[in-house]
């Protein structure tokens, strides 16, 4: 996931930073897994997806760019959740799962 450093970036919100072209979320289960990962997000309720590391790690993630986002114009908003979406799955091969 991004680092404060990755944040504090002044490419990160840059128009001229390279967005890839949108692909569609295909929503994986739990159920459809051979199991789940530490590096995995659990998108479910209760104490399971809330201890688990992959979990704890996107909280920070989303805690790091709060303020950006709070602060950002629509479009601001509109990269940073892209950014972290596909940091999250491109770059460090992490999963969205759903229960």
């Amino acid at each position: 996931y991004y680092s404060p450093d990755d944040m504090k970036s002044s490419t990160f919100l840059s128009s001229s930073a390279s967005i890839p072209p949108r692909t569609s979320l295909s929503e994986t289960t739990l159920s459809d897994q051979d199991g789940y990962t530490e590096r995995d997000i659990l998108c479910a309720r209760g104490g399971e997806a809330n201890k688990h590391r992959g979990n704890k790690d996107y909280m920070e993630v989303l805690r790091m760019n709060l303020t950006r986002y709070n602060q950002g114009s629509r479009a601001d908003r509109q990269k940073i959740c892209r950014k972290i979406y596909d940091t999250l799955t491109l770059q460090d091969g992490r999963r969205f799962l759903f229960k």
